[in-house]
């Protein structure tokens, strides 16, 4: 993941962190929609703005 996009530090460990919970879980619904609305506005915003 590094050196691939310039992505913020906070940003990777933040996607990281989303994924490696999504992989844990194993469907299992542990983020509230409120966070997991957040985290897509948080990469998504990060996306928009690499681009």
């Amino acid at each position: 993941m590094k050196g691939l996009l310039p992505f913020d530090q906070h940003m990777i460990d933040a996607f990281k962190k989303v994924h490696t919970g999504v992989r844990i879980s194993k469907g299992e619904r542990w983020l509230s929609v409120g966070e997991r609305c957040e985290h897509v506005a948080f990469v998504v915003s990060g996306l928009l703005h690499v681009l």
